[in-house]
């Protein structure tokens, strides 16, 4: 174990895991502090801050001196502890603690990983006082690598899922679908469920649209322009279907425009879009049945055979229009 060498200067991973007090919150500690002085000293493991980013931004405000102690295995694990640390102090939704117990989980993997190389290579990690039921339920590896059944089962989606959920208080598919909106959401959905602008389910159901409509999707809840991200999809859809005559995604298009291979173009390109969007809805049909079968191959056949139709006539148009004179 490290010996504690002074103010730390950076923060440990697993103390980022909630977010930091802002406004009459931090304001509040910090009038505590000022009044009654630093009552919980600020914790640091290996040089870094692992627990008291609030109260030491609350000492500056107050003017206090902080006080710091080293953490010296409290919990089993520093994920471990700053969660049962800081789970008691957030009023924290369902969908905020899922969105934590998914980064938990990776943290668990590495510190797992990390507990079993120490062990091997001889090197110190810190004594824990939890029975080995509760480390193995938090997915920390106490055994030798040869036997160890913990860390073989952090390599399981299901087991480590269901570990960070226990330990947040919510169901592992709801860990599961907040690690899907994280994986392959902008990161902006994943801010919002953090700062309570949204649900995981709500996050999970705009997976489909691009990105771009992700984060306007968000921005249009931070802005009070709806209520939620599928709230704030459907008006998007709803004003492109009035704009473009009640088909969603068609680009709008003055009729007095005279015709023009760019004007084609920019038809073809949302005609393009529409095709890639029936070929998802065909996969999706394909695996529903089993499998490709006949029918879904003969519906694959016309889409492409519309693709090529159309590019074909792009460019047919595109050699039989007069070209502009260049003067």
């Amino acid at each position: 174990m490290p010996s504690f060498s002074g103010p730390p200067k950076l923060v440990h991973p697993a103390a980022e895991l909630f977010p930091l007090l802002t406004g009459d919150d931090l304001a509040r500690l910090a009038g505590d502090i000022a009044q009654n002085g630093l009552l919980e000293p600020i914790v640091v493991y290996d040089g870094l801050l692992l627990d008291g980013r609030n109260r030491r931004r609350a000492c500056e405000m107050a003017g206090v001196e902080p006080r710091f102690v080293e953490w010296h295995g409290e919990g089993g694990s520093p994920v471990a502890f700053i969660a049962a640390r800081n789970l008691h102090r957030r009023h924290l939704s369902e969908s905020q603690r899922a969105a934590i117990a998914a980064q938990v989980k990776g943290m668990f993997h590495e510190e797992a990983v990390e507990r079993r190389q120490a062990r091997q290579f001889g090197r110190t990690w810190p004594e824990t006082d939890l029975d080995p039921e509760n480390q193995f339920y938090l997915g920390v590896c106490n055994e030798k690598p040869h036997d160890s059944t913990v860390c073989a089962d952090l390599h399981t989606p299901g087991g480590i899922n269901a570990r960070a959920a226990g330990m947040f208080n919510v169901s592992p598919r709801l860990v599961a679908l907040a690690s899907r909106v994280a994986k392959e959401g902008d990161p902006l959905l994943t801010e919002a469920i953090h700062a309570g602008e949204a649900t995981v389910c709500d996050a999970a159901a705009v997976l489909s649209f691009p990105r771009e409509e992700q984060r306007a999707a968000v921005e249009a809840i931070r802005s009070g322009q709806a209520r939620t991200l599928r709230q704030a999809m459907q008006k998007r859809r709803d004003e492109r279907a009035a704009a473009s005559g009640g088909v969603p995604g068609l680009p709008r298009i003055d009729q007095s425009e005279r015709p023009t291979p760019k004007r084609l173009r920019r038809v073809a390109k949302a005609f393009e879009g529409h095709c890639e969007t029936l070929l998802r809805y065909l996969d999706l049909t394909a695996a529903a049945c089993g499998g490709p079968n006949d029918y879904t191959r003969r519906m694959r056949e016309s889409v492409e055979l519309l693709r090529r139709t159309m590019h074909e006539c792009v460019n047919d148009f595109g050699r039989s229009s007069p070209r502009r004179k260049v003067r």
